[in-house]
């Protein structure tokens, strides 16, 4: 292990106390420690360094952006509740810390959806999503799989995940929990008018197509970017060409997070 560039969330209580333990860290085991915002202009050697995230799932989303752009993995810890992509707690940093400089780690590559809308270029880690400005409003959008049209939406919008993101929005509009390692994508419709308009597990290599057929249509990607949908624009999707490769402990995975946040296999009269 040679460097660790950190994301911060200064928003969080005690953020700054788990920075200097990260660095007493660092001290101690040799290993350079920095700010992320270091990595756009480093010359150093980034082979054995990575990304760690510190505060909250939106924190993570936000660090990976810049872990992928240079093909580091990250690791996330939380600086709250349990989280499903940072799901490191604080009080086990050192430990986690010192599991990966033996080794005792793997990485979990995850697949990302990728589009482009009027040149610029959006990039999910959980998911892209197409709906109406205006909440009050549905929205129509034709659905094509791989050129052939699936069906035309009418919804609140589509979610269109990956599997990490599968427990995000997607989740709370009725799509399924899928495990990262699934290579799939997952089309969820936003509370639609049909009740027979259900999601639907694709393949990664399928290119999904969206075309607004409504004039109130915007796209975003992990709730972070957002962009104006031209009424009948097609809006391409696809898998991105780089991975996220995230840092991951075998003692603790998805179900275990899962029994967690939501009782898992519990029966609540029990």
């Amino acid at each position: 292990m040679k460097s660790i560039f950190y994301f911060l969330n200064k928003q969080k209580k005690g953020c700054l106390d788990t920075v200097d333990l990260l660095k007493m860290w660092c001290n101690k085991n040799g290993v350079e420690v920095y700010p992320i915002e270091k990595l756009k202009n480093f010359k150093g050697d980034l082979k054995d360094s990575f990304v760690i995230s510190l505060g909250g799932d939106g924190t993570m989303l936000s660090a990976a952006k810049t872990a992928i752009t240079h093909s580091l993995p990250i690791m996330g810890v939380n600086l709250g509740s349990l989280g499903f992509l940072s799901n490191i707690r604080e009080n086990e940093l050192e430990l986690r810390l010192d599991m990966v400089k033996k080794g005792k780690f793997y990485l979990q590559m995850c697949n990302l959806l990728y589009t482009k809308v009027k040149g610029k270029e959006l990039v999910g880690l959980n998911d892209i999503v197409m709906k109406s400005f205006d909440i009050h409003r549905m929205i129509k959008i034709k659905l094509f799989l791989d050129d052939k049209e699936i069906s035309t939406i009418s919804a609140d919008g589509v979610i269109i995940s990956t599997p990490l993101g599968s427990t995000a929005y997607s989740l709370a509009a009725g799509g399924p929990i899928v495990y990262p390692d699934i290579d799939a994508f997952l089309i969820t419709p936003i509370c639609p008018h049909l009740l027979v308009q259900r999601p639907i597990l694709v393949k990664s290599s399928s290119k999904i197509t969206l075309v607004p057929i409504s004039k109130n249509a915007i796209i975003s990607a992990d709730s972070q970017k957002v962009l104006k949908v031209s009424e009948n624009e097609k809006v391409v999707l696809s898998n991105y060409s780089k991975k996220i490769k995230i840092i991951k402990f075998k003692d603790f995975d998805l179900f275990d997070i899962l029994k967690e946040k939501f009782h898992l296999g519990k029966d609540p009269r029990i």
